[in-house]
């Protein structure tokens, strides 16, 4: 592993699971915001990412439990690792 990869990794001490011991789920969101997707297209998606994220925090469980990850692509990107939302 380089030493460029393992400075960007958690170590296990820095993690605490003990706050939030629920299994858990990976959700990765990819999306498409390339010129194709101007004007409504993009206002939509936009749309549809905030209502996942309004219904994901409005449920009790689901927060607890889901970890979300967006790609973008059009150029590649990763906009947000894997990460759990804490209310």
């Amino acid at each position: 592993m380089s030493s460029s990869a393992a400075s960007n990794q958690e170590s296990f001490d820095q993690v605490s699971f003990a706050d939030n011991p629920e299994p858990r789920c990976a959700c990765l969101l990819l999306v498409d915001t390339s010129i194709s997707m101007e004007g409504l297209k993009i206002a939509q998606l936009n749309a549809g990412l905030q209502t996942f994220r309004d219904e994901l925090m409005s449920d009790d469980l689901a927060v607890k439990r889901v970890e979300t990850a967006v790609v973008r692509f059009s150029p590649v990107e990763i906009v947000q690792p894997f990460t759990h939302r804490r209310r």
